[in-house]
């Protein structure tokens, strides 16, 4: 069988990671939530895995974690066609 990614995936596999490890995975994590092409699904999962990861070095070494609200308008804001259509039909209920 294959071997499993080393990534962190829990408290206590992030508490054995060096500060430098850490950066590593955080900036993969970013190039992920960021540069690639992903469906919403794993572009949001993709973002709360950066999210948890930098929580993580804020909390073991101290490096405050930056805020991350472009990612979360980005990825959950309505795109306006969708806005329009549902604007439009609250017209036509009004209306008829």
């Amino acid at each position: 069988m294959g071997e499993r990614s080393k990534a962190p995936e829990t408290d206590r596999d992030a508490a054995k990671l060096s500060l430098k490890e850490l950066n590593g995975w955080i900036s993969l994590a970013e190039f992920r939530a960021s540069n690639l092409k992903l469906s919403a699904s794993l572009k949001k999962s993709a973002i709360k895995r950066l999210i948890w990861l930098e929580g993580q070095r804020e909390t073991l070494h101290g490096v405050p974690a930056p805020k991350r609200s472009r990612f979360l308008l980005r990825t959950f804001c309505r795109s306006p066609l969708r806005v329009k259509m549902r604007n439009t039909r609250k017209e036509q209920m009004i209306s008829a």
